[in-house]
């Protein structure tokens, strides 16, 4: 057995159910470049695992964001074409696509995919192979050897933002997982998810409770941002110590016009 596929094999060992790759895969998606990532509801995904979003540049000054839905399979065994045709359903149609698995595709499946403009396929070596080439030690011990301490620590971390939310019965449950670039912090905005700010987009400022202190802030719709953010950067010293990559984790609450942040340090 080739090495890479005794890794793929570790990887699929690692995770108990399906929930903690979906979990995992909000990491893969942020490493991928994708931003506003969620676990999606169970009672409410209509087969639709997670919800994500990528930046494309449309002309020298427009950058839009482009919807992605997706699909997750903790398989050990090829993926059956009618799995692949399910997620390219009616409802589906005009939006971009990601089915990811530990294992892989049939034949037929790959063949199916290639006719379907939206539809990407993600194997479990594909992800193997990504961090390799990276030479990430994000689930790796370097050899390199799987880490199921590492990878642990990141389905956890992970983890613990999409559960224990049910203190507010009228908050969306599934938190939207949003990077904070260092050109954030240097601008002093906190860009706004783009699902959320669809839902908001008509209101000039919003009430915005970051890590339990309630404000109301000023949006710039130009760049989807909320400004007025500064005290909230220095309290978790991320002006004095610049770094890029940092998490924050949304939800919002519609019927009392709130949104919920927390900034990860």
């Amino acid at each position: 057995m080739e090495k890479n596929e005794v890794l793929r094999k570790e990887f699929y060992n690692f995770f108990e159910n399906g929930y903690d790759f979906e979990i995992f895969l909000k990491e893969f998606l942020k490493d991928l470049g994708f931003k506003d990532i969620k676990v999606t509801q169970k009672s409410k995904d209509g087969g639709i695992d997670l919800i994500c979003y990528k930046d494309i540049i449309e002309g020298i000054n427009t950058v839009e964001s482009e919807k992605f839905i997706v699909q997750a399979k903790k398989y050990d065994k090829n993926i059956a074409p009618e799995k692949v045709r399910a997620l390219n359903d009616a409802r589906n149609i005009g939006i971009r696509k990601l089915f990811i698995t530990t294992s892989d595709f049939s034949k037929q499946a790959k063949q199916e995919a290639k006719e379907m403009p939206d539809m990407s396929l993600i194997n479990g070596i594909d992800i193997i192979n990504f961090y390799i080439q990276n030479k990430s030690d994000k689930i790796f011990d370097w050899e390199p050897k799987l880490s199921k301490e590492k990878l642990y620590e990141l389905v956890m971390k992970n983890r613990k933002d999409d559960e224990n939310n049910d203190a507010h019965s009228e908050i969306e449950k599934e938190k939207i997982l949003r990077v904070i670039t260092k050109n954030d912090v240097r601008a002093r905005i906190l860009r706004i998810p783009n699902e959320i700010f669809e839902k908001i987009s008509e209101e000039n400022s919003y009430n915005v409770i970051i890590d339990g202190c309630e404000k109301q802030l000023n949006m710039i719709k130009e760049i989807k941002s909320f400004a007025g953010i500064t005290e909230f950067y220095r309290k978790h010293n991320y002006i004095d110590n610049e770094q890029a990559n940092r998490n924050s984790y949304w939800s919002i609450d519609v019927k009392n016009k709130k949104i919920y942040v927390e900034l990860g340090d």
